[in-house]
């Protein structure tokens, strides 16, 4: 008996080059204005069918501006957008790929723009921190139950959490009256001071001249706008078909986003796996690809065309296989679930188990050590590189402190990826800043032109800018 054979991994394939399976052909060859969901577990094709796809509508004369491709975050954005680039060798009026939230604000922003008003500012989460550490700050503590006291309050952990639920609140369309009606008929008076300080915290956000928006208050405002036209912003008055990758992670928000953006008649091609959902602490709904599909199909009085792709290779060892799919099993199908079908190993393989290990332990530290100890022995006796060994952790904090704890522990770590945004890097922030108002989006008053000449792109001291003044002054003598 012969061992499956395994994928090699590249730095490009190009899916032209790829043998599609019928299904992923199916998938491609559909009109553009077809309204369908395509459900496929790890290892499908997915992404493939997704960018054929796109390519399909290329070569039949759609241009690639009338074709909207999402992604469910900004890293899975980027790297379709790259493949995209590499398999269409084409110029575009934009990015190829791109997330909802940006989408929703480019809509705003430009509706801003012809309104002559300030672009919107979307507030990032330490920001959203901030924000909501000076609301309870200033909010009365006989608001709070007595079990959340001052002290509780002004734990992170404690604005974490409130900033999910009004998260989750601006998801589902409740405001502030209807949270307090709620703790009121639940008998949760956490809620109802919650709702106090929910109030407080958009009068916060709407407090300036430029509208500020937080991810899902972005999405609910943008999809209000788009019910209240009578034609799509020229943004979106071209778009023929809408793509969108890993529709499992949809949020109330993005379905309501979508199903206004498909109003005029665009086709929406949904492909995921609703048993790969992450984002669920971001609300995100598993079932929500299925009946965004079904809520569109209805209003179009059209029929939902669902494809279900199958592994035509193996992607994974068959013991890992065999786990998903007792694992995914005991999950709910979210109306679907066919595609588990791909997840179990051919029946011609023996499973070795020693591929997956489960372990529990009565520490971190204990855990710490195991994880220190695998990964050195699999280097020293098995040769192999630490570059090709990988530790994932459930939050980028849980992360950083794991991998504090590995350098301890003599395990070299590279951490992927990047602690902080670009605006918040101190070189690239002063860059970033000066661009934006290169651009107009910013005043210049003194202080900021201060600012400007004293840093390290203008490279002036004190004595410098008092020079300037006087060469400035002689000037306009």
């Amino acid at each position: 008996m012969s061992d499956p054979k395994f994928v090699p991994q590249h730095s490009f394939e190009s899916v032209r080059t790829l043998d599609l399976a019928p299904a992923q052909l199916q998938v491609a060859s559909m009109p553009a204005t077809e309204i369908s969901t395509v459900f496929g577990s790890p290892g499908s094709g997915k992404t493939s069918s997704l960018v054929a796809r796109f390519l399909k509508l290329v070569d039949q004369g759609i241009s690639p501006d009338q074709i909207v491709l999402i992604a469910a975050t900004r890293e899975s954005a980027n790297t379709l957008r790259d493949h995209l680039a590499l398999e269409y060798q084409g110029a575009t009026e934009g990015p190829l790929a791109k997330t909802l939230t940006s989408l929703a604000f480019s809509i705003l922003a430009n509706r801003a723009k012809q309104a002559g008003e300030l672009a919107p500012v979307l507030v990032s989460g330490s920001e959203q921190d901030q924000l909501l550490k000076e609301v309870l700050a200033e909010q009365d503590n006989a608001d709070w139950p007595k079990s959340l006291d001052k002290t509780v309050r002004s734990l992170t952990g404690f604005r974490t959490e409130l900033r999910d639920l009004i998260a989750a609140c601006l998801e589902h369309g409740v405001d502030p009256d209807r949270l307090l009606e709620l703790g009121k008929q639940q008998n949760l008076p956490q809620w109802e001071a919650a709702a106090m300080c929910f109030k407080s915290y958009l009068a916060e956000l709407n407090s300036t001249a430029r509208a500020r928006f937080d991810s899902a208050s972005l999405l609910r405002r943008a999809a209000t706008l788009l019910a209240s036209l009578s034609e799509l912003p020229k943004e979106l008055a071209r778009v023929q078909a809408i793509l969108i990758d890993d529709a499992q992670e949809l949020t109330p928000a993005a379905a309501q986003f979508l199903f206004e953006i498909t109003r005029f008649g665009s086709g929406i091609t949904l492909i995921g796996d609703p048993d790969s959902a992450t984002l669920g602490f971001r609300v995100a709904n598993p079932k929500a690809m299925t009946e965004l599909a079904e809520k569109i199909a209805t209003r179009a009085e059209k029929i939902v065309n669902q494809i279900y792709l199958e592994a035509t290779h193996a992607v994974r060892r068959p013991e890992i296989s065999a786990a998903l799919s007792k694992i995914s099993a005991q999950i709910e199908v979210a109306r679907a679930g066919r595609q588990r079908k791909g997840l179990n190993p051919p029946a011609d393989v023996q499973t070795t188990g020693d591929a997956l290990t489960v372990r529990v332990f009565r520490s971190d530290s204990e855990e710490l050590g195991f994880v220190a100890g695998l990964l050195r022995r699999r280097h020293l006796f098995d040769g192999v590189p630490w570059s090709k060994m990988a530790v994932v952790a459930r939050s980028r904090p849980a992360l950083e402190q794991l991998a504090l704890a590995l350098s301890a522990e003599s395990v070299p770590i590279r951490v992927m990826g990047s602690a902080s945004s670009l605006k918040d890097e101190h070189a690239s922030g002063q860059l970033l800043r000066l661009a934006h108002t290169c651009l107009g989006k910013e005043p210049v008053d003194l202080a900021l032109a201060t600012e400007f000449l004293t840093s390290q792109l203008g490279g002036l001291d004190q004595l410098g800018i008092l020079r300037l003044k006087r060469s400035l002054k002689k000037l306009t003598e």
